[in-house]
């Protein structure tokens, strides 16, 4: 946002977005998730028939409970497959046994529907699906699977329309939710009839002992009959393979909801699965998968990330499925085992010895070391950390990163006493990495609670003096920065910081990190003093450090060159920014991505120091390099060139200006979106251009259908929608719409005051738009007392010299001036004018300003030598600077004229007229 006396306006901050929601789609034969295939043998159950019934008798959700193995995600799955077979609505499939799992499916959703949250937070996403499902009256189906926590998923079902819901879960607190259907295992009858389809035998009376002995669970007798087929035998040898002892550790751990011998017939199946062909290398395959995907998370694992350095994946799997212990999705892409057979492979672990091989893995890092859960969860980490995604690309690839996060906390719920210390600790280092991801990727209310949970797991494991927990720290103040809970993150910092010195050198890089962090947190909460002197303190370290680290040193000096220029202390962060400039581009390239964020940096100081010139050039020359590298379409590309557009609309170039507005704009609509909120912006941007230039009807018209657009896409109370209903206000006053731009005005302050508070630094800004419009309005006693108290309150929280308490000093001289309190007003543009002739120097386009302002209070005084001098240097400036024909000139032009005439000079009067009478724009101002 820029300041500008008498109408403060706002200007959009640019975000890159590397790929851009969709436009809402229509919702037949969409299927999001991995719907399970139908298994070999399936037995229909006649539960189906009463689930179709209930969810076509206006019943929203149905609830199937029971216990594991009984069949209940199979009996939704078959549902959900007659949905998609009849090629009509969404299917969404959704785990939901954690809260990550659940927010992650529910905004994938979302995302596929075009109305997840423009700004990638999932749980925000999630609200707007089940908002946007709940208004509409075609058929959709969605599947929460494996349910944990029925408030939470309570919070995303829609309660009307045409979308139906399945809940499967083990908990019967969840029949509250819909009509329930409790599944239970076979009835004899029917286990008989499986076991006789799916071996092939017709001994119905072998086949009811093993049915009696599993207690007709689903799972279990799937399992006996993949053994039973496989390894060719009979019921009566199944029988005695059943009666062998379990190992210790299943016997120990075996589930309590469970005939005994259900553990026995998983690890028979697991057994003759990994050991039934005369080919060693693609037994080891087989074994390899299965213990990996047994340690990764339950909602299932795509294909994709798994390693093939054997050759054999492929046939491992199909081995896997045909021993039942593995199922795809309809897609294919995705595999899934139950969490019963997991439990087994992993309890099974824990009394197997190592074995060298080499089969899914060429060569397990650390792997190798280890026994039992240690083993296993090592190769896990090995697959998980090769798959990391890297900062830049955490946006563009968030759903592979919230895939890899599901997998980093099944690997933390299976961590027990035996997993030992070094997977351990490697856990937490993958947790840290899940967190910078779901900042990284804008999932900002996902990643404080999973910071927060991550801190309090690490002090517990490691204690409070660890580094990780330092690390975990420092991680939930940088989600509580990226969500905007910036006080909340400067608390967390303060402690963090206390510990670091504490506990470390004063000189550590950690030490310095945390510093830094922290002054960031204290310029984002306006503490701009405490900011700049940590930056400072911080500066002289960084030099001294081994192998200096560059990043940290140079994120210090932008940090603290940005503070400065946002404490108006314009001419002390020039320096800075020429300094990273220079030194950027000798260590990095002139075309590298940081170099340029420098030379982008470096223009904006320029141009707030009134350096327009030469901060054109360089955003020229960013918007050149970008469309070389990355093409004209890129979102860095756009950025740039709406800030050049910026540049030319602060220099008075405005046909050049709204020539790149429109441009962007249009480009952005054929690559994003009309919805986008980039797009959003930059329509803003070409209103705001179009009001600029005087063409306020298209302004005014531009703003509005903006206006429109950010309230549906991004809510009425986000802080871009206020901007642009603060904007209409605007432009309604340009139009002369007082009325309207009043009440508009006085709604943005209510709902600023509501959601960012009283003093916050864009109610306050609302205030002073408001009292310029009281003032237009000829309610000039009104705004004296708005300006009197936004005032203060700039001066106290950004200092009396910061641009935006300057500016409401300005405005208030004009209203003071405006009610006949002509002496206050001199003074007020006097003590301007000097503050701004020395923080911002004498040709700066502020100081300009606050040089006409005080002429004008002279004139009113009647001290005409006064006024003549200034208005003669200001205009002289001005010329120089901006041009003949700006409208800056132009006012200043007429001022001297009027100065002239009121101090008897006509013919000078006479003689500026006819040397500006070719360029001046607009009337007299009127004067008393």
């Amino acid at each position: 946002m820029f300041a500008l006396d008498h109408v403060q306006a706002g200007r959009d901050i640019q975000l890159v977005f590397q790929s851009a929601p969709q436009s809402p789609a229509a919702l037949d034969g969409i299927v999001v998730g991995a719907v399970p295939q139908q298994p070999n043998h399936y037995l229909r159950r006649e539960q189906l028939a009463t689930l179709r019934r209930n969810l076509t008798e206006d019943r929203v959700a149905v609830v199937v409970t029971g216990m594991r193995g009984v069949g209940k995600s199979q009996l939704a799955a078959a549902y959900a497959r007659e949905a998609i077979d009849s090629g009509a609505g969404l299917v969404g499939w959704i785990d939901a046994e954690t809260d990550g799992n659940l927010l992650e499916g529910l905004a994938a959703v979302a995302r596929r529907l075009g109305v997840a949250d423009p700004e990638g937070d999932s749980q925000r996403s999630a609200h707007r699906l089940r908002d946007y499902l709940a208004s509409r009256p075609e058929p959709a189906l969605l599947v929460f699977d494996n349910a944990t926590a029925p408030d939470r998923v309570r919070e995303f079902v829609p309660v009307r329309g045409g979308t139906r819901v399945v809940i499967t879960s083990t908990d019967h607190a969840f029949t509250t939710l819909g009509s329930p259907i409790d599944l239970e295992v076979y009835a004899r009858a029917q286990s008989l009839a499986f076991l006789r389809a799916a071996t092939g035998l017709d001994d119905d009376s072998g086949a009811d002992r093993i049915a009696g002995q599993l207690g007709d669970l689903p799972l279990a007798l799937t399992q006996a009959a993949a053994t039973i087929t496989i390894r060719r035998l009979d019921y009566g040898s199944y029988e005695q393979l059943l009666d062998q002892p379990l190992p210790a550790a299943l016997t120990r751990l075996a589930g309590s909801d469970h005939p005994h011998r259900v553990d026995k017939a998983i690890l028979l199946s697991l057994d003759t699965t990994e050991a039934s062909s005369a080919d060693p290398a693609l037994d080891t395959t087989v074994r390899d998968v299965l213990e990996l995907i047994a340690m990764l998370s339950p909602a299932g694992v795509r294909t994709e990330i798994l390693p093939d350095a054997s050759g054999r994946l492929t046939e491992a799997l199909a081995r896997c499925e045909w021993g039942s212990l593995l199922t795809r999705s309809t897609t294919g892409e995705t595999v899934v085992m139950h969490r019963l057979i997991s439990r087994v492979i992993r309890e099974r672990a824990v009394d197997r010895a190592p074995e060298p091989r080499a089969g899914l893995l060429s060569r397990v890092r650390r792997g190798e070391a280890g026994t039992g859960l240690t083993r296993l969860t090592n190769t896990a980490l090995d697959v998980i950390e090769s798959h990391y995604i890297d900062v830049k690309d955490a946006w563009h690839r968030r759903e592979a990163g919230a895939h890899l996060i599901d997998h980093i906390d099944a690997l933390w719920g299976t961590r027990t006493p035996a997993t030992g210390t070094a997977p351990t600790l490697r856990l937490i280092q993958a947790r840290h990495w899940a967190g910078r991801q779901l900042i990284e990727s804008a999932d900002v209310s996902r990643a404080v609670e999973y910071t927060y949970q991550a801190l309090a797991d690490t002090a517990l494991v490691l204690g409070t003096d660890h580094l990780e927990t330092l690390a975990a720290r420092n991680a939930l103040a940088h989600a509580y920065h990226a969500a905007g809970r910036v006080d909340e993150a400067v608390a967390v910092l303060e402690l963090c910081r206390t510990d670091a010195e504490r506990i470390l050198k004063s000189w550590n890089p950690g030490v310095l990190a945390v510093r830094e962090n922290l002054a960031d947190a204290y310029r984002a909460a306006g503490r701009l003093d405490e900011a700049i002197a940590l930056y400072r303190s911080i500066l002289p370290k960084t030099k001294w450090i081994p192998n200096s680290i560059m990043a940290l040193d140079r994120n210090a000096r932008a940090g603290l060159a940005a503070a400065l220029r946002a404490a108006g202390r314009i001419t002390e962060a020039i320096p800075l920014y020429e300094e990273l400039h220079v030194t950027t581009e000798r260590t990095l390239g002139p075309a590298h991505p940081t170099t340029l964020a420098c030379r982008n940096n470096l223009a904006i100081a320029y141009q707030s120091a009134g350096r327009r010139a030469e901060a054109i050039t360089l955003l020229e020359q960013t918007q050149a390099t970008s469309e070389e590298l990355l093409g004209p379409d890129h979102p860095d590309t756009l950025n740039a060139r709406n800030n050049v557009a910026y540049a030319y609309r602060a220099a008075g170039r405005l046909a050049d200006a709204i020539g790149l507005y429109e441009r962007t704009l249009a480009d952005r609509r054929r690559s994003l979106g009309p919805l986008h909120p980039d797009t959003l912006a930059s329509s803003n941007n070409l209103a705001a251009g179009y009001l600029a230039a005087g063409r306020v009807d298209e302004a005014v018209g531009l703003y509005e259908q903006t206006l429109t657009d950010r309230e549906r896409v991004l809510s009425t109370d986000h802080p871009s929608t206020l901007l642009t209903r603060g904007n209409v206000a605007l432009a309604y006053q340009k139009a002369g719409r007082m009325t309207e731009a009043i009440a508009t005005f006085e709604r943005t302050i209510a709902d600023s005051d509501r959601l960012l508070g009283h003093d916050h630094p864009h109610t306050l800004t609302a205030y002073n738009n408001l009292a310029v419009a009281y003032q237009a309005a000829g309610r000039a006693a009104e705004a004296v007392t708005i300006f009197e108290q936004v005032l203060p309150a700039r001066e106290h929280q950004l200092g009396v010299e910061h641009p935006d308490a300057l500016m409401t000093r300005g405005n208030l001289a004009s209203a003071y001036s405006a009610v006949g309190r002509s002496d206050e007003a001199l003074r007020l543009n006097e003590h301007t004018l000097t503050i701004r002739e020395r923080v911002l120097g004498p040709e700066h386009p502020d100081t300009l300003l606050s040089r006409n302002n005080l002429a004008a209070s002279y004139l009113s005084a009647g001290r005409w030598a006064e006024a003549t001098a200034l208005l003669e240097q200001t205009l002289t400036a001005r010329v120089r600077i901006l041009g003949a024909d700006h409208p800056d000139t132009s006012t200043t032009r007429d001022d001297l004229a009027f100065a002239y005439r009121q101090a008897g000079r006509y013919v000078d009067a006479v003689a500026l007229r006819e040397l500006f009478d070719r360029s001046a724009t607009g009337d007299d101002p009127e004067r008393p």
